[in-house]
């Protein structure tokens, strides 16, 4: 293939054509007319920048276990390359490493891999210590282990719809020395009574995962009926784990989408159809943030 380029010549649209972008960057124009239409255009162009830009290795510190300083040494002293991140707190950058699993850091439980929105949205949660939480869609369990770290002793049930994701919840909390973490297979579209009421509940959707296209490439050649048809089940998924919330209680709805439809917009749905208040809403861009592509609301149930 490449030869045959080499040989016929590679010549890019003219700028002023419409599928300039789209040849340009490998993404079919319904996408781009998709985050033009929703995010302008400048926005999109540093979406579509931002695609061929390695990632961020970002770590979250296991402060039942480390410091952020410590674990910064503790790297060091394991030739990799890390410094603190600034946001979110207790969070490190590694700039360069081989194996992270082979690590004594990563087998003695200091730390898990999760991107910088991805530890905010849970952190938005606010767990408290001797709370009783519900993440809904937990595995692998990155989110739910930044919030154990955060409550530090309660309760956290982590639910998934398959019980081999379950394992890697189960395994990933062994090895960070989590103890308060307990797993059940459960569809987050059905409400389980047997469950009772929670002071948190996490939310974090399946979606079409269009934040996350620099890490998963093929994920640009979705169909438009596939993307379109997440926001159902993310509106039922929802409006269901609204319904384990306690009273005064908190709830966070979040996506690894760029997608209004799928974002805002399955917000906006449940809020006209519920008395919850929205306390907290973002969209997190790679080109801004220098993170995933990511969405968290926060939803606040009425006390009474």
């Amino acid at each position: 293939m490449l030869r045959k380029v080499a040989v016929a010549g590679l010549v890019l649209p003219n700028e002023a054509e419409e599928n300039y972008l789209s040849v340009k960057f490998s993404v079919p124009q319904q996408l781009i007319n998709l985050w033009v239409s929703q995010y302008g255009k400048e926005n999109t162009s540093g979406i579509l920048n931002s695609l061929s830009i390695p990632p961020q290795l970002v770590v979250r510190v296991n402060t039942l276990k480390t410091s952020a300083d410590a674990l910064v040494a503790q790297f060091e002293s394991e030739g990799v390359s890390a410094h603190k991140n600034e946001t979110p707190e207790n969070s490190v950058i590694i700039q360069k490493c081989g194996d992270i699993t082979a690590l004594e850091s990563f087998k003695n439980g200091l730390f898990h891999v999760e991107d910088s929105a991805a530890q905010t949205a849970a952190l938005l949660l606010d767990a408290q210590p001797g709370q009783r939480v519900l993440d809904v869609c937990a595995a692998p369990g990155g989110k739910t282990f930044t919030i154990a770290e955060q409550m530090q002793s309660g309760e956290i049930i982590a639910c998934d719809i398959y019980q081999q994701r379950l394992r890697l919840v189960s395994q990933g909390a062994e090895r960070l020395g989590i103890d308060f973490i307990q797993t059940k297979v459960l569809d987050a579209s059905h409400f389980d009574t047997e469950l009772g009421l929670f002071d948190r509940v996490l939310c974090d959707v399946p979606c079409s995962g269009l934040g996350i296209i620099r890490r998963k490439p093929e994920i640009r050649y979705k169909s438009a009926d596939e993307i379109k048809a997440a926001s159902a089940l993310q509106y039922d998924i929802l409006n269901n784990a609204y319904r384990y919330l306690k009273p005064g209680g908190k709830l966070v709805y979040a996506t690894c989408t760029l997608n209004k439809a799928e974002n805002e917009s399955v917000v906006s749905r449940f809020l006209a159809n519920n008395e919850g208040k929205l306390l907290f809403e973002k969209t997190f861009f790679p080109h801004t943030d220098g993170t995933d592509g990511f969405f968290a609301a926060v939803i606040e149930k009425n006390d009474r």
